[in-house]
C-alpha cells in the first residue's frame, strides 16, 4: 500500500509567526510519523497462523419471499513475533440468487503488536443489482471509527488514513484474467498557512489495460483516478486532519466513491498517547458495457 499523506514537497510557504506546541512543519515531516502501516487483515493472514468459527448461521424467509441469512464469523491469529488479532463480523443479507442482494454488516477488528493496540468498528451496506445472478450495479455505504494506542513508551504515531492502493493489484494477471498495469502519476501542492494551519491537494492517476476476462476478450483500457484535499491543523497537543478524496475508476466496473475522514493525534508532553479517526464512505459502481456483453455470451 502507497502513502501519499504528507510526503509532499512544500510548494507555497507563508509562515505567520512563531507558534507554541507542535507546528505543521512537524507534521508535514515524515519522520515525525511511524514508519509502520496499520494493520491488514488479509495481509496478517498470509503471515500468520489464524482460525476461524461460524456462529448463529440462519437462513430463512423474508415477507415478499426471498430469501435471508444472518451470521457472526470470528477469525483470530498470532505470529511468531507476538503480533497478535481478531475479526468478528455480523452479516444480515436477503437475495433471490437472481435480481439483487442486500447485505447489512458490523466488523470489529483488533491488533496488538510490541508498539501498537488498534481497533477498528465498521458498518455499513451493499445493494447489488443483477442479471440472472450476474452482478451488473452496486452500492452501498461504510463507517469507520479507528483507535490506535501506543504499547510502550516513545512510539510514534502511527498516519492517517489513506485510502487503498487497489488498482495495480485488479491489473494483476491471475488464473481468470490477463491485465496490464501502466503506472501511476502524482501531482500535490501544499500551502502552508502558518505555523498551525496547512493544506495539501493533489491528483493521483492510474492506468492499465484489461486483456481477457475468464478468457472473453475485453481490450478494454482502465484507469483510476482520484483527487483529494487534506486540512491540517495544530495545537500545543493535537495533529487533526480532515480529508476528502474522490476516486473515480473503471476496471470491470465504472466506479464513483467519495470519502471523509477526521483524524485526531493526541500527545502530552511531547509524547503521543494516541489518535482516534472516522471516516465515510459512500460509492456507486456500475458494469462496464464489455461486462454486461460478456454476462450476455455466458447464457
Amino acid at each position: 500500500m502507497k502513502k501519499w499523506l504528507f510526503s509532499v514537497a512544500v510548494d507555497a510557504l507563508l509562515v505567520a509567526g512563531n507558534a507554541a506546541g507542535i507546528t505543521v512543519h512537524e507534521a508535514l515531516s515524515n519522520d515525525f510519523w511511524a514508519s509502520q502501516s496499520r494493520y491488514n487483515v488479509a495481509e496478517l493472514k498470509a503471515t500468520t497462523q489464524w482460525k476461524d468459527k461460524v456462529k448463529k448461521d440462519k437462513y430463512g424467509r423474508a415477507k415478499d419471499g426471498s430469501r435471508t441469512n444472518s451470521y457472526i464469523h470470528m477469525e483470530w491469529g498470532q505470529d511468531e513475533e507476538g503480533t497478535s488479532w481478531k475479526t468478528k463480523l455480523w452479516n444480515n443479507s436477503r437475495y433471490d440468487y437472481e435480481t439483487f442482494q442486500q447485505v447489512n454488516f458490523k466488523r470489529k477488528d483488533t491488533c496488538r503488536t510490541k508498539s501498537y493496540k488498534e481497533r477498528n468498528l465498521a458498518s455499513g451496506y451493499e445493494n447489488e443489482t443483477q442479471d440472472n445472478g450476474c452482478a451488473t450495479a452496486r452500492d452501498g455505504m461504510d463507517n469507520v471509527q479507528y483507535k490506535v494506542t501506543p504499547v510502550g513508551k516513545d512510539v510514534r504515531p502511527m498516519r492517517p488514513f489513506v485510502m487503498d492502493d487497489w488498482f495495480p493489484g485488479s491489473m494483476r494477471t491471475s488464473k481468470y484474467r490477463k491485465a496490464r498495469f501502466f503506472g501511476t502519476e502524482h501531482n500535490a501542492v501544499t500551502n502552508i498557512i502558518s505555523d498551525n494551519e496547512a493544506y495539501i491537494t493533489g491528483t493521483v492517476s492510474q492506468t492499465g489495460h484489461m486483456d481477457e476476462y475468464f478468457e472473453y476478450k475485453a481490450n478494454a483500457d482502465t484507469f483510476c483516478l482520484r483527487t483529494y484535499t487534506q486540512h491540517i491543523t495544530t495545537d500545543e497537543n493535537h495533529v487533526y486532519v480532515e480529508q476528502e478524496i474522490i476516486e473515480n475508476a473503471q476496471t470491470t466496473f465504472d466506479r464513483t466513491t467519495t470519502q471523509q475522514t477526521q483524524y485526531v493525534a493526541t500527545f502530552k508532553k511531547g509524547r503521543w498517547k494516541g489518535s482516534t479517526e472516522t471516516s465515510s464512505s459512500v460509492w456507486q459502481n456500475e458494469a462496464m458495457p464489455w461486462l454486461r456483453e460478456f454476462y450476455q455470451n455466458m447464457r
